[in-house]
């Protein structure tokens, strides 16, 4: 099976605590064992280190911790995924029609180019993903 995964789901493989961290490392595993096909788009490496800043600002990450937790997902990393200007079009439908981010959109415009199942942690992105693509919520993994 093929999903395009959100910065949402991949930062509960990286730091401890969120809520459904265990389905999204069982993700994660399966990802690693080839059971799974994972992609995102491009902006996903942008959002991992975003969180990984929040969290050593939180102080709930030392800085040093954050560094290794950044080499563990340069080697697991989603395909990374280009958008071209058509999808670039498509997201900025989405983001007009729905209010919501260009960010969020993009992962929508990668699993409609992908035809991959989106998978996110984010109830309002997957009732909105809904209308679009397959979506599930990662709680459903």
């Amino acid at each position: 099976m093929s999903f395009t995964t959100d910065a949402s789901v991949v930062v509960r493989w990286l730091i401890p605590g969120e809520e459904h961290e265990e389905e999204a490392i069982k993700l994660r595993n399966d990802y690693a064992e080839g059971a799974v096909e994972l992609n995102a788009p491009t902006l996903l490496v942008y959002e991992v280190l975003n969180a990984l800043w929040k969290a050593v600002e939180r102080s709930n990450v030392r800085t040093e911790d954050a560094l290794s937790i950044w080499k563990t997902f340069a080697k697991i990393e989603p395909e990374s995924i280009t958008l071209d200007p058509e999808d670039l079009t498509r997201a900025l439908k989405i983001v007009v029609t729905n209010h919501i981010s260009l960010y969020d959109a993009s992962y929508i415009a990668t699993a409609i180019r992908t035809k991959s199942t989106l998978i996110t942690a984010e109830q309002g992105l997957c009732d909105i993903a809904k209308k679009y693509v397959k979506t599930i919520h990662l709680k459903d993994y």
